[in-house]
């Protein structure tokens, strides 16, 4: 399930944006005779579960669910305001922006490196043209009609200036992310990572 990006200033406070569990109903409560066994045990141990699950989101109310250990992307302002935060369970996302010369797609491939720096591996596009990357250090390719040049690039933070060009923003393993959910057009954005 893809996890929502979280901007303060947008997520309203009279609704819990997560699913909570909620107290079954008397009408649609099933019968306990039906799942108690003639020892007294329950047959079915995942309605133990359920009932654990209920009772705890009972007594602690609506809260967002844990995170999984790793990485995240930060979004913020040129004033270091954080504006999202997008989850990486692999560690991997790409830049993604459609070229203002050539209108083709561009994507920039970055991991999480021990650091916790940024590294791109890799960028892939479909169309050679003013402005376009012609050196990699790693080497060059042609795969499904994309040139793909290798890299070897560090960085703390990327600063990044929002395309008036749609489709520009961040892809993760679970979504796609455009900046302009966050940010008006022009805006510098700072994208770095942080462990959770």
């Amino acid at each position: 399930m893809a996890r929502a990006p979280t901007s303060p200033s947008r997520t309203p406070r009279t609704a819990c944006p997560y699913r909570c569990i909620r107290a079954p109903s008397a009408t649609t409560r099933p019968s306990a005779k039906r799942f108690i066994s003639q020892g007294g045990r329950l047959r079915n141990l995942s309605l133990a579960a359920l009932l654990t699950s209920l009772a705890s989101s009972l007594l602690t109310g609506c809260q967002r669910p844990p995170l999984a250990p790793g990485h995240e992307l930060v979004l913020a302002d040129s004033q270091g305001r954080i504006r999202a935060s997008l989850a990486l369970p692999d560690g991997r996302f790409s830049h993604v922006f459609v070229h203002s010369i050539n209108l083709s797609l561009v994507e920039e491939r970055f991991r999480v490196g021990e650091a916790d720096q940024l590294l791109l591996g890799a960028v892939a596009y479909a169309d050679t043209s003013s402005g376009m990357p012609s050196e990699a250090e790693g080497g060059f390719r042609l795969v499904d009609g994309r040139f793909i040049l290798d890299l070897a690039r560090e960085f703390s933070q990327l600063p990044i200036r929002v395309s008036p060009v749609p489709g520009h923003g961040i892809q993760t393993a679970e979504s796609f992310f455009a900046f302009t959910d966050f940010f008006e057009t022009g805006d510098l954005v700072l994208v770095r990572v942080k462990r959770r």
